[in-house]
């Protein structure tokens, strides 16, 4: 779901610093907190859908019926 450094940053779970220092780099930036969302909003409408998600979880399904 996210592309580190591209739509969001990944952290390590447990990891406070790394997350600090995350929130950092946006509260810093505000220009790269700003690409970050759009870039995640445009993921989000375009590859995240409902009916994207229901087409994944149906061929995971056939996939699972095809094997029985």
């Amino acid at each position: 779901m996210i592309d580190d450094g591209r739509n969001g940053f990944l952290v390590e779970y447990g990891d406070v610093t790394g997350l600090a220092n995350a929130i950092g780099r946006l509260l810093d930036d505000p220009e790269l907190a700003e690409k970050l969302g759009a870039d995640g909003l445009q993921k989000v409408t375009t590859d995240l859908t409902w009916e994207q998600t229901a087409a994944r979880a149906e061929a995971a399904y056939r996939q699972i019926l095809d094997r029985a």
